[in-house]
């Protein structure tokens, strides 16, 4: 795939558009990395059912909840800075956050035909 910047802000967030398909991805810059990722901020039911998924409370202090879809392969955490704090490849329901920054985190959903993401408050 292709890419080209089509916007800076002083923010350090930039919008890329695939040259290919019309999308736009908001990136998060920070010192060698560059973090992406997709314009909403809850996961929602898409066009297949088996693809329902919830992330709760959010924002979240002592626990997250989790709903994953049937055909859920992987989960992933990233905080704002862009490291990877948590993987699983189980189903899981609960996930205790006690001992956890406060902060933005990037919750990726691998299912077997898409990546389902959403952003993650934990106060």
């Amino acid at each position: 795939l292709f890419y080209s910047v089509t916007d800076y802000s002083s923010t350090g967030s930039i919008k890329i558009q695939n040259t290919q398909i019309d999308t736009l991805i908001n990136t998060y810059i920070s010192p060698r990395r560059l973090v992406y990722f997709n314009q909403s901020s809850t996961i929602k039911q898409t066009k297949n059912a088996h693809t329902e998924s919830k992330i709760y409370p959010n924002p979240a202090s002592n626990h997250v909840n989790f709903i994953l879809p049937s055909d859920f392969q992987k989960l992933e955490i990233y905080h704002l800075d862009g490291r990877k704090v948590f993987e699983t490849q189980t189903n899981i329901k609960t996930l205790n956050l006690e001992n956890w920054e406060n902060g933005i985190y990037f919750v990726f959903i691998q299912t077997q035909n898409e990546i389902l993401n959403c952003k993650l408050l934990i106060e």
